[in-house]
């Protein structure tokens, strides 16, 4: 069996076309599914359509307040999931604007191979571009939390770390790991999961074909400094304060401090490089 968790706020047309995927994927893949859906406060429908595109008893929704974002959602609707899940079960983190390919699921599984200590993660393209955009990440450079994507290739590859975009964890992997961390604001929970799962032994994988779309997400308009630094360090932004601090105490323990401050350094060099260099 496999248990999908998604998280959702408004985005009916996006929830319900990821739930129609999901179940194609499965029928493909000739396993059972369900989901446990987080519906965080939405107001157009998203809980009622998506029960009615999955078959009947195989959705659950958790209700929201509107306030959790990504990680909380997730967290929560993992923990529901895992409080019933079978030990032979899978979990499948999607992101509920992820249209899966047919053959996601059947692929997913192969990158398994029905163990414990691995966990597949699949990449997806920008329905638009065709580019890849989410996936997988290696380490670069001294700084804990600096990144590159991990081209795709012919066999699976392992990563250091991984967006939750589609991810399928063992149940086994998923309780000795003890979930999604629901503490941070929005961003980085996937990165610390999947830096988690490597110094736990449980080795994330990268699947070696997208097993989906999923719309990229980003500025996309020039915006003032000022701008740019309030969203980086937003609720959603990849360098809100109090989950930075929390990722780096957890790998960098000693120094956490250091790498703090750099985070903020580096970033107002590459934006002042940057509008330099468009001149």
């Amino acid at each position: 069996m496999i248990i999908a968790i998604l998280a959702c706020h408004d985005r009916r047309t996006l929830t319900e076309r990821a739930l129609v995927s999901l179940r194609t994927a499965a029928e493909e893949a000739g396993v059972d599914v369900r989901a446990v859906l987080f519906d965080d406060g939405s107001t157009d429908g998203t809980a009622d359509a998506a029960r009615a595109v999955m078959p009947p008893g195989s959705l659950e929704v958790l209700q929201g307040s509107g306030d959790a974002f990504w990680a909380k959602g997730m967290a929560t609707a993992e923990a529901h999931a895992l409080s019933t899940a079978a030990d032979t079960d899978l979990l499948l983190w999607l992101n509920d604007d992820v249209h899966l390919h047919p053959d996601a699921l059947s692929m997913l599984l192969q990158v398994l191979d029905a163990r414990t200590d691995r966990i597949a993660v699949g990449a997806t393209t920008d329905p638009n571009s065709g580019d890849v955009n989410y996936g997988g990440y290696e380490h670069i450079g001294p700084h804990p939390l600096r990144f590159r994507h991990v081209e795709l290739g012919d066999r699976p590859q392992p990563l250091d770390t991984l967006n939750g975009n589609c991810v399928l964890v063992p149940v086994p992997a998923a309780r000795r790991l003890g979930g999604i961390e629901g503490t941070y604001s929005h961003a980085l929970a996937d990165i610390d999961y999947g830096l988690r799962a490597n110094a736990a032994g449980i080795t994330p994988l990268l699947a070696p074909r997208p097993v989906g779309t999923c719309p990229s997400h980003g500025p996309s308009a020039r915006r003032t400094l000022r701008a740019e630094w309030a969203a980086y360090r937003s609720v959603k932004g990849g360098g809100h304060p109090a989950s930075m601090r929390q990722v780096l105490r957890r790998v960098r323990p000693r120094t956490w401090l250091f790498w703090f401050l750099w985070s903020s350094a580096s970033w107002w060099l590459r934006a002042l490089r940057s509008r330099v260099g468009a001149r």
